[in-house]
């Protein structure tokens, strides 16, 4: 008993002092250019895993309707990574894509409004047009 309650004490100092990720914030990669989201979220139905080759897909919160996005290319093989965003109320079947606004787009960062119409967003997708190798950060406030 005295072994459990130690190794909760270290259990909760240790999560004490990480940090925490704050909902609504997501980092990944990306490795090869394919142009499409179609090819990562085919992959992640069939699997249930992010291949991260192909694209990058994680559940958002519907608390994300109609908030403003940013996603930012933190890192790239050569410098030109030009990452972009699709959200999905379903990603099943053929997909079901929420409509979205992108109100910038200066290569590095992409601000936008997530799904003003009527759907109600469940997933993103982020995926790479050009470069290789990218990483990036995604928000919502």
């Amino acid at each position: 008993m005295r072994r459990l309650v130690l190794l909760a004490s270290a259990v909760l100092a240790c999560a004490a002092v990480l940090p925490a990720r704050a909902a609504g914030e997501q980092t990944g990669t990306v490795q090869l250019a394919v142009r499409t989201p179609s090819i990562a979220r085919t992959l992640y139905v069939a699997t249930g895993a992010n291949d991260e080759l192909t694209g990058y897909v994680f559940a958002v919160s519907p608390a994300a309707k109609g908030k403003t996005y940013t996603l930012t290319r933190t890192k790239g093989a050569t410098g030109l990574e030009d990452l972009d965003i699709y959200f999905y109320a379903d990603i099943s079947g053929t997909g079901d894509p929420c409509l979205f606004t992108t109100v910038s787009d200066d290569g590095e960062t992409q601000t936008g409004v997530i799904c003003p119409d009527v759907k109600t967003p469940k997933w993103a997708v982020v995926w790479l047009n050009a470069g290789a190798a990218a990483q990036f950060a995604f928000s919502y406030s």
